[in-house]
């Protein structure tokens, strides 16, 4: 598989980034926000840190594979080497594993 097969991945990767990066930004200046509001009040924060956590992780997940777009890799699965389907990558640019092996590594 190669990015010239899928050419709109790149601009389909920058699109999630960017929209990982706005809701980031938003979750972060919500946590500031309520914490600011409720100082006075003892207040869980573990539910909104837990996903900006997340957000985070996904972010960085977004940032190696725009890395990975260019490499000769792209487009083959880690688990077991077999190339992604190209349904798989139109639906999901950014997935690593085909479906059968992220169904194995979801449940481990």
């Amino acid at each position: 598989m190669t990015i010239s097969e899928l050419p709109a991945l790149p601009r389909l990767a920058t699109y999630e980034r960017e929209s990982l990066r706005d809701a980031l930004t938003h979750r972060r200046r919500g946590l500031v926000a309520a914490l600011r509001l409720y100082r006075d009040v003892e207040i869980d924060a573990a539910p909104r840190t837990t996903l900006i956590r997340r957000t985070e992780q996904a972010l960085a997940d977004v940032d190696r594979a725009l890395v990975r777009l260019h490499d000769p890799a792209y487009g083959v699965c880690r688990g077991c080497g077999e190339p992604l389907s190209i349904a798989r990558l139109t639906v999901k640019p950014l997935a690593s594993d085909c479906a059968s092996c992220a169904a194995v590594f979801a449940s481990a």
